[in-house]
């Protein structure tokens, strides 16, 4: 496809998703939201982000289980794979699908643009049998169309997350960033209620009890997407501690808020009380 015209096309359907966003009764977004919208924000369209590739369907076609942001639990068939190379390094997407009759793959990534310009939790490909082929039948992996899920503009929607095994370890500098500054000063609000649910997911590898109860998460503090964490570790330099900070940082980022992570070290209360819940777990596995 000539450049100008591909060019084209994806200027012309980011224009009909604005106007979508900013019209239609249902659009993700508020209508006192709708009022503000003055359109999303992108990168310009780039073709080196554009792949024309074989899916790499598998043989076994395994049900992957992945839990999304209300808590629920999705299935999903590991259907094939794509592979590509972005700056002279291959990397792999696997593609899903919700059913075995379904003629759309679902790809959704992480990369390490990821709350910094784009929407923390990742972004999402959906790729039509029909739409997204070539004329050689290979498929049209084109990140320049990969976009937030509706559970970045609203908390009425549930969004699956992403399995690791599609966490890009590059910069896909293409698609949907994520700034809703642009349309009144909006900025998506993570309540702490969200927070502490889904930090009480997060258990302690040692001891069977999440690191809420064991006082290791010392406070919680949102404010609009930021949210600071105070973690409190009972002894200085624990050997896992890497493992909690980035254990809280991925769950909030799957949020879609911004992390803040102060340590600290507990108090002699605290750590009195820390003490006492792990002699205790020992004691009932025993």
């Amino acid at each position: 496809m000539i450049f100008n015209q591909w060019k084209k096309i994806i200027e012309q359907e980011r224009k009909e998703k604005d106007r979508f966003f900013k019209a239609d009764w249902q659009s993700p977004i508020s209508p006192k939201e709708q009022l503000k919208f003055n359109g999303l924000v992108y990168y310009p369209p780039d073709p080196n982000y554009r792949f024309e590739l074989e899916l790499l369907e598998h043989k076994n076609k395994k049900i992957l289980q992945i839990q999304d942001t209300t808590g629920n639990v999705r299935n999903f068939i590991r259907w094939g794979e794509f592979r590509f190379e972005l700056f002279s390094k291959e990397y792999t997407l696997q593609a899903y699908k919700s059913d075995a009759q379904e003629r759309q793959l679902f790809v959704p990534f992480k990369d390490t643009t990821n709350s910094k310009e784009t929407y923390g939790a990742g972004r999402y490909l959906d790729l039509n049998y029909e739409r997204d082929r070539s004329v050689n039948g290979k498929w049209i992996l084109d990140f320049n169309k990969a976009y937030n899920p509706w559970c970045a503009y609203s908390e009425n929607y549930s969004c699956p997350f992403i399995a690791p095994e599609n966490w890009l370890k590059v910069p896909i500098l293409a698609g949907e960033k994520y700034s809703l500054k642009k349309y009144g000063e909006m900025t998506k609000e993570i309540l702490e209620k969200d927070v502490r649910k889904a930090l009480g997911q997060i258990k302690h590898p040692a001891i069977d009890s999440t690191l809420l109860d064991l006082g290791i998460i010392k406070k919680i503090s949102t404010k609009e997407d930021k949210v600071t964490i105070i973690i409190a570790f009972p002894f200085p330099n624990i050997p896992i501690g890497d493992h909690f900070v980035n254990s809280v940082r991925e769950a909030i980022e799957n949020l879609g808020g911004k992390p803040e992570i102060k340590i600290t070290i507990m108090n002699q209360e605290e750590q009195k009380k820390f003490l006492a819940m792990e002699q205790e777990n020992w004691r009932e596995n025993i």
